[in-house]
């Protein structure tokens, strides 16, 4: 369909697909070249591949965009991460140091010790004290199982207790202030930032009720707790399938996690 009705978007789609092979090959040619030993995992494998290879692997080299780096941060364990954008015409790549022109001048300098991996924070979620068992990046998102349907829950933020309906909540820490919780009107924080931001998604404003928290960002010390009033609640963290259920009466807690990313930006 998109072939015959759009060929410029198609042509454009089969340019990135070819363009992003491409990079693969470009970054397997350099490693073979630097004699650097390596293994390939697929995305959709990181968390049953990369336990044969955390001992012995010194460097995760993410190819791909954000997203990829997302998923590699949830498995990563104190392993420095570089993100190589295969596409930098059309992704951002907010996660990415380098591209494939610049690859080889940039891990050079990361062997030789030039170049440093930065600490950033991430996000710890847990469901009735039982923690989820790897970090988030980007956000941790609590909604409902249908994406038409709303949520009632309690909200708590330090002292302070709400209950609510709406479309859900976003928390994020500074890595992920610019990224979902911005466009829906959050705050941007820098980036090293270990505070607690939340943004209530879509309130259902009861009739004469006047709500004290809608947004707000808070200290790296405390948490922010919801208690599921639906039976369908979900949480996602850096929106990642499959979800974990949050059951009616269940509790999420987020807060800041004692582990950081290690990453090259």
């Amino acid at each position: 369909y998109l072939k015959e009705t759009f060929p410029k978007l198609f042509k454009q789609t089969l340019y990135q697909q070819e363009t992003h092979l491409n990079t693969i090959k470009q970054v397997k040619n350099i490693l073979e070249s630097l004699n650097i030993k390596y293994n390939v995992i697929i995305r959709n494998d990181l968390f049953t591949d990369i336990s044969d290879f955390k001992n012995s692997t010194d460097l995760l080299i993410t190819i791909g965009g954000d997203g990829t780096i997302l998923s590699t941060s949830h498995v990563a364990e104190g392993i420095p991460i570089l993100g190589v954008n295969s596409l930098p015409n059309f992704s951002r790549g907010f996660f990415c140091l380098t591209t494939p022109i610049n690859f080889k001048k940039h891990l050079t300098e990361i062997i030789q010790g030039k170049r440093k991996p930065i600490n950033l924070p991430l996000l710890e979620a847990s469901i009735n004290n039982k923690t989820i068992p790897y970090p988030a990046l980007n956000d941790v998102l609590f909604t409902n199982k249908s994406s038409a349907e709303t949520v009632q829950y309690i909200l708590m933020v330090g002292d302070k207790a709400e209950q609510q309906r709406g479309s859900g909540i976003w928390i994020s820490a500074g890595p992920g202030s610019t990224a979902a919780i911005l466009s829906a009107g959050g705050k941007k924080m820098s980036i090293f930032s270990e505070k607690l931001q939340f943004f209530v998604r879509e309130l259902c404003v009861a009739p004469g009720k006047r709500y004290l928290l809608k947004k707000g960002i808070i200290s790296s010390l405390k948490s922010i707790k919801i208690i599921s009033e639906t039976s369908n609640g979900m949480v996602y963290l850096d929106g990642k399938n499959p979800p974990f259920a949050l059951q009616r009466g269940a509790c999420l807690n987020v807060k800041i996690s004692p582990d950081k990313l290690k990453i090259f930006l």
